[in-house]
């Protein structure tokens, strides 16, 4: 069974290198925007036996996109491209990302709007990510 720590490292360090962005295994106190953290969701985990034996788990994780502090269109702007399902956008990266033979799988977007991070508000989309490893 994977890590959970290493596998929030793992989807982090790809958003990192495929958009330029800071983006954060853990929440941070204060960020600078635009950026992306990666965060455990609620719950972050379905533990199933298989066949019997070894468990198998379903990792769950919030993909939370931060495009700025004002409610002015360019923020919004940043967050309908980085949400897009486009072959450049950070959900194609995100399903493209492989841990031990698994790829993530964006199964959902919420929060699109004002989204909370280290107690201050800012623009953004929060996308669900699943594992299952």
């Amino acid at each position: 069974m994977a890590n959970f720590g290493v596998l929030r490292q793992t989807l982090c360090d790809s958003l990192a290198a495929a958009t330029g962005l800071q983006a954060y295994p853990n929440e941070p106190e204060g960020v600078s925007v635009p950026c992306i953290v990666v965060r455990p969701a609620a719950p972050f985990a379905d533990y199933r036996k298989r066949l019997g034996r070894s468990v198998i788990a379903t990792w769950r994780f919030d993909v939370v996109i931060l495009a700025g502090r004002n409610a002015d269109g360019s923020a919004h702007d940043l967050v309908n491209e980085m949400v897009s399902p486009d072959a450049e956008g950070i959900v194609q990266v995100i399903n493209n990302t492989r841990v031990n033979g698994q790829s993530f799988q964006v199964v959902e977007g919420s929060q699109y709007g004002t989204v909370t991070v280290g107690g201050a508000t800012y623009i953004g989309a929060q996308l669900l990510v699943e594992l299952l490893a």
